[in-house]
């Protein structure tokens, strides 16, 4: 039996013990036939609960199992599960009370069914492999993703729609995604926030998506000037084509549309705050790039191959053009020591 993660036990477990919660489908489809595969061939895959014994996944193969009068089911145990989905799941009536889920917190909920559902849908589909003719009944249609989305939903919120719940975990992933910038994260985390408290996500998600274009925009400004710059700081025992074959390795190759370095009178404004929490993480980046200092020139020098020594070139003029543009803005916005 293929368990579906790292996160699963396989075991047995008394039909009797298992809570089943509400259930939104009605349909069970043709339960002889199940019931008669299963009598065929076994349980080929196991049905899936919590650690709680809670059904999570496998109704169907319970209600097979319970007409074919057994007493235990082999069973996935699924750990590590919140214990917000664990009471959602073990709900016996659809009108019981709850605590009411705001749609971040449905949301989340969503994902983790969600997960659950594919890992399963996936063993599921994997065990129907070997099953033979009574196998493929009993495997019965492997969940596309389309499904999967749909019961989760349905599960969380009462509805199969699961567009919203997507959208909200979409700017969850983008409110901790480090690869975008900070002030594009913030914003996301205050969209998450507002809709906390009951606002509206197409508007939300609109704001975000937004966001990124500029943020994408800009460091595509700063890439192509950046290009530029290194373009000026040839070496003068580098001819130009040799150069622009290197800075195009370097930058993708989108040269053609790059401008001539910046000097300080046509840099945009920033801010206090964008220039103060640019200057921490260029400091950062310094104190790491400082860890070549701590090789003997004299030793490494002669061993260098000539990609490490191009390499080196061209950094070192790439921050002496970066030193002259950064002083010739510092003139004039530093208070000279007393």
């Amino acid at each position: 039996m293929n368990r579906p993660s790292d996160n699963y036990l396989h075991s047995k477990c008394a039909i009797h013990g298992i809570v089943v919660g509400h259930r939104q489908r009605k349909d069970l489809g043709d339960l002889d036939a199940l019931a008669a595969s299963i009598s065929e061939v076994g349980m080929l895959q196991p049905i899936t609960i919590t650690d709680g014994n809670v059904l999570l996944c496998g109704y169907r193969r319970l209600m097979a199992a319970r007409q074919l009068k057994w007493r235990s089911v082999p069973v996935w145990i699924r750990t590590g599960l919140s214990d917000r989905l664990t009471i959602l799941m073990a709900e016996r009536d659809e009108n019981a009370l709850r605590e009411p889920l705001n749609q971040v917190e449905a949301a989340a909920l969503y994902a983790e069914l969600k997960g659950v559902l594919a890992e399963e849908a996936r063993a599921r589909q994997e065990s129907s492999r070997f099953g033979g003719s009574g196998g493929a009944a009993h495997a019965a249609a492997p969940r596309g993703v389309g499904d999967v989305r749909r019961i989760a939903a349905r599960t969380v919120t009462g509805a199969a729609s699961y567009t919203r719940l997507e959208r909200i975990n979409w700017m969850l992933g983008v409110s901790k995604d480090f690869d975008l910038p900070k002030p594009v994260r913030e914003l996301a985390s205050a969209e998450v926030e507002e809709l906390r408290q009951g606002a509206g996500v197409a508007p939300a998600v609109n704001r975000v998506r937004a966001a990124i274009r500029l943020a994408e925009e800009d460091a595509e400004r700063k890439h192509r000037s950046w290009a530029a710059t290194l373009f000026d700081a040839t070496p003068a025992d580098v001819d130009e084509a040799e150069h622009l074959t290197l800075v195009e390795s370097d930058h993708g190759g989108r040269l053609e549309d790059a401008q001539k370095p910046t000097r300080a009178s046509n840099h945009p404004a920033v801010t206090a705050a964008q220039g103060r929490g640019s200057a921490l993480e260029f400091s950062s980046v310094l104190d790491g790039a400082s860890a070549i200092l701590q090789f003997d020139p004299a030793v490494v020098g002669p061993h260098l191959d000539e990609d490490t020594w191009a390499t080196l070139h061209r950094t070192v003029e790439s921050l002496r053009v970066f030193l002259e543009v950064a002083t010739e803005t510092r003139r004039g916005t530093v208070p000279k020591s007393a």
